[in-house]
């Protein structure tokens, strides 16, 4: 790439965290039920097939919250600091436009920006 783009990496880094937690998120949901449904029509007693189903569901809530808190710590690639946040939580980080640190705008200086 040529010096236009000098922040591309950084912000293919921050598409791939943010897809990460959409995969995450429905793979996540969509799994433990899969397990339950499966291990019912199986013919395991419906006590443990609830025991599976809620252990399988911790472990998904683990996974989201992992790749979420990874999505978050971002780094801005201008300031080198936490792109989101001054503080430590927001929601939906995704639709902020801007560096909450720097101003600078969300994809700025790679492919990926807006003309």
């Amino acid at each position: 790439m040529d010096d236009k783009y000098h922040f591309q990496k950084q912000w293919e880094e921050y598409r791939r965290r943010r897809n990460r937690q959409y995969i995450a998120a429905v793979i996540c949901g969509i799994i433990p039920n899969l397990i339950f449904f499966s291990l019912l029509k199986s013919g395991v007693e419906s006590n443990r097939a609830t025991v599976v189903l809620v252990f399988a569901s911790i472990v998904s809530v683990i996974v989201i919250l992992a790749v979420i808190f990874h999505f978050h710590k971002w780094i801005c690639p201008n300031c080198e600091k936490r792109f989101f946040v001054r503080s430590y939580w927001i929601r939906f980080p995704e639709w902020l436009s801007n560096c909450t640190n720097c101003n600078l705008p969300k994809y700025a200086n790679s492919t990926f920006e807006k003309n």
